[in-house]
């Protein structure tokens, strides 16, 4: 990017990032729809506190596309049918920001990821003639499908001293976050006492995959006074799945199924 003499921002200094000297990290984020903004955030490298923060969003409702974006404001100051757009970094920024940027490509993947962004950009603080100019291309391998999961709940249990052994198997399209996937369980049996009921959550298998993990939770009832007794329960179980790619936590449907607990 170059900077006129008097733009603020730019100090009226030239500039030139790329990696692998310097750290990017690129995100889309869905401020007003889908889609809605790139955030590009540059550090000199990975240890430094010298970056700098573009923002290149489509007018609020629209998915930021291809195309000319004229008179952007900061991003969040918008107007019905106005984009936004923000450069700044080192200390600086502008107090108000007029601009415009156009879009070369744009595509995204899910949960925020940025497969690849071009654009050229023009910044004027406070309406002033003096302005920052520049460009920036990111490109990134395509990303891995979402991350989905699977679990299977035996028909068949067990009964050891009023708690439930319930098994069942995972299944998981990739490897997940040990540290943040589990499994929870609810149990309800009919009784002449009323409903007894219970719960369990714990770890997924760590070597879940594509290939049935087997997993076995004890469950034990809510109230001790009402412990489990033989005969069938209505089990109910889903998962949690931390994606250490996109980090994010994913849940699965519910899983319902009738299992015969015998004594054993």
């Amino acid at each position: 990017m170059t900077s006129d003499p008097d733009d603020y921002v730019g100090q009226g200094l030239t500039y030139s990032y790329a990696t692998p000297t310097n750290v990017f990290f690129a995100t889309v984020q869905d401020w007003y729809g889908a889609n809605n903004m790139v955030s590009v955030t540059m550090r000199t490298d990975p240890s430094s506190t010298d970056y700098w923060i573009l923002r290149f969003a489509a007018p609020p409702g629209q998915t930021l596309t291809p195309g000319t974006y004229t008179n952007a404001v900061q991003p969040g100051l918008q107007s019905a049918g106005q984009p936004g757009f923000d450069l700044f970094g080192m200390g600086r920024s502008c107090g108000t920001v007029n601009g415009n940027f156009t879009v070369s490509d744009a595509i995204f993947g899910p949960y925020g990821y940025v497969q690849s962004f071009r654009a050229t950009f023009e910044q004027h603080c406070g309406g002033a003639t003096a302005a920052l100019r520049g460009e920036i291309t990111v490109s990134n391998p395509p990303p891995p499908p979402s991350l989905t999961a699977q679990i299977t709940i035996d028909p068949s249990g067990q009964l050891r001293s009023g708690a439930l052994v319930i098994r069942g198997t995972a299944t998981c399209s990739r490897p997940v976050d040990p540290e943040d996937s589990f499994i929870q369980l609810t149990v309800s049996e009919p009784s002449r006492k009323g409903e007894i009921t219970g719960a369990a959550a714990f770890s997924l298998p760590t070597d879940c995959s594509p290939t049935p993990s087997a997993w076995q939770a004890t469950v034990t009832p809510t109230d001790p006074k009402l412990p489990f007794t033989k005969g069938s329960a209505t089990v109910s179980g889903w998962a949690g799945l931390g994606d250490p790619f996109y980090d994010v936590l994913l849940y699965t449907d519910t899983v319902t199924a009738a299992v015969t607990f015998k004594e054993g």
